[in-house]
This record gives C-alpha cells, sequence and structure tokens, in this order.
C-alpha cells in the first residue's frame, strides 16, 4: 500500500538524481578534456532543467565562452546574477 508507493517514489528520486550527477560529472569530463562542444548540449540540459544550480549555470557560461559564443555566455552569466544575492 501507502509504504509501498512511498519506497517507490524514494527509488525514483534517487535514479534522478543519479542521473543528474552521472550526466554532471560527463559534461565536467567532456569540458576539461576539449570537448567542449559535446558538453554544451549536456550542460544546456541540465540548467535547464534546473536552473537553481548555480554551479551548471556557470560552466554552461564557460563553455559558451570557450566556443566564441559570447553572448550567450554573457546572457548566461546575467541570468545567474539573482542567484548570488
Amino acid at each position: 500500500g501507502y509504504l509501498d508507493r512511498q519506497a517507490a517514489a524514494e527509488g525514483d528520486q534517487a535514479v534522478q538524481t543519479t542521473l543528474r550527477e552521472h550526466t554532471w560529472s560527463l559534461a565536467r569530463a567532456l569540458f576539461d578534456g576539449g570537448k567542449t562542444e559535446r558538453a554544451l548540449p549536456l550542460l544546456e540540459d541540465l540548467v535547464h532543467a534546473h536552473p537553481e544550480r548555480a554551479d551548471f549555470t556557470r560552466a554552461l557560461a564557460r563553455c559558451q565562452a570557450a566556443l566564441g559564443l559570447h553572448a550567450e555566455s554573457r546572457a548566461t552569466r546575467a541570468a545567474l546574477a539573482p542567484t548570488l544575492d
């Protein structure tokens, strides 16, 4: 009954957290390994799904800048500014 549903919900949350953090690790490894263009869509997805995560947003801005997407990088950093207050 209730406990089975609660355990399933907690399991689903654990899976989502694991997938998010695995994607984050992969994006950082790609970026650090010079595969910036492959890291970009992963970082964009992470920021879209978790705008509250400043670390994701900062990494996306750095990635955009590294790819010469300076206007996008500035916009991403501007979106981050309110979270720093």
